[in-house]
């Protein structure tokens, strides 16, 4: 008999990721100011670190696990707000996290994961989709670093990039500039 092994990943996150949608976070907040943020604090979010993943893969092979393990993290509920004052901390920055919301987003066109990356609404449509219970891959292995330690290391290569760098997700400054405006009227 065939047995399969499936890891289903949520969000993967760390250095050398070329989506930006981690990324932009550790390197907006660093840049201190005000930063537009979406909904509220405690929204829950859910990542993982590429090198806990792989680590974890590596290790389900090696065993010729099988099954099904959703693998993402980390083993607590994360929130969005607890994610910016990490990479607040990280970087020492003086950065004022301004929250806006859903409603504002909408009538400002502000997209939910390439806008704003990581985030997707608290609402019922999307229930579940940042609590996906991952008790069956940790009892497996799968362990989390400390979430401090991914932001400091994409920090630490995003600032490797060229300056020029194209972002991929998140807002461009001068967009950022003119919500906050908005937002603060």
């Amino acid at each position: 008999s065939e047995r399969g092994l499936v890891i289903r990943p949520g969000l993967i996150v760390g250095p050398n990721d070329p989506t930006d949608r981690f990324t932009y976070w550790p390197v907006r907040v660093a840049r201190g100011g005000d930063v537009f943020a979406p909904e509220k604090p405690d929204v829950p979010v859910q990542i993982v670190d590429v090198r806990d993943l792989s680590d974890f893969t590596i290790q389900l092979i090696e065993e010729k696990a099988s099954g099904i393990y959703n693998a993402t993290g980390p083993d607590y509920e994360l929130t969005l707000g607890a994610m910016l004052e990490a990479c607040k901390q990280v970087s020492g920055s003086d950065a004022h996290i301004q929250w806006a919301s859903v409603d504002f987003m909408k009538q400002n066109k502000v997209e939910e994961w390439s806008d704003m990356p990581v985030w997707v609404p608290d609402n019922e449509e999307n229930q579940g989709f940042s609590r996906v219970d991952v008790s069956k891959a940790i009892k497996a292995g799968l362990k989390f670093r400390a979430l401090s330690d991914t932001v400091r290391d994409t920090l630490a290569w995003a600032n490797t990039r060229p300056t020029d760098h194209e972002w991929r997700a998140g807002l461009k400054p001068e967009r950022e500039q003119e919500l906050l405006k908005l937002l603060n009227a």
